[in-house]
C-alpha cells in the first residue's frame, strides 16, 4: 500500500496569519494550488485558506486593491485536517471525504512533512 510519505507535496509556498490577501493569492497563482496551510512562526499548521474563503471575504470590499493589502489575521479562517504520514492512501481518502476536505498537511512525529491534495490520493489509486 502507498503511504502519504511517498506522494506529499514537500515544496509548499509558506504564508502565515501575517500574509497580505495578495500575497497569499500570488502563491496559489504561481503554485497552481487551491488553497495553502497557514503556517505559525514556528512552521506548525494552525488552518487553512483557499480561494473559496477568500472569494468571500473579498465579495464586501468595494474597493480590491484594500482587500488585497488586508492580512491573514484579519479573518477567519477553517481548521485544517492533520494526517499522519504512515496513514495510506484508502484511510487518508476516506478521512478527507469524511472531513470534507480537499487540502490536508501530512505530519511525522508532529513535524510537517508537506501537503496533500485529495486529487493526489486519486492518482495514487491507479498506480498499479
Amino acid at each position: 500500500m502507498i503511504k502519504l510519505k511517498e506522494i506529499v507535496h514537500a515544496h509548499y509556498p509558506v504564508i502565515t496569519p501575517n500574509s497580505s490577501i495578495r500575497e497569499v493569492i500570488d502563491k496559489l497563482d504561481i503554485y497552481q494550488f487551491f488553497a495553502l496551510p497557514i503556517l505559525d512562526e514556528k512552521k506548525h499548521p494552525i488552518g487553512v485558506v483557499g480561494e473559496e474563503e477568500m472569494i468571500f471575504w473579498g465579495k464586501d470590499f468595494a474597493y480590491r486593491k484594500e482587500f488585497g493589502e488586508t492580512l491573514l489575521k484579519d479573518y477567519q479562517w477553517k481548521d485544517i485536517l492533520l494526517l499522519s504520514s504512515d496513514l495510506d492512501i484508502d484511510h487518508s481518502l476516506e478521512k478527507m471525504i469524511k472531513e470534507d476536505e480537499r487540502i490536508a498537511v501530512v505530519m511525522d512525529d508532529n513535524v510537517m512533512l508537506g501537503i496533500v491534495f485529495k486529487i493526489d490520493l486519486l492518482q495514487a489509486l491507479m498506480i498499479p
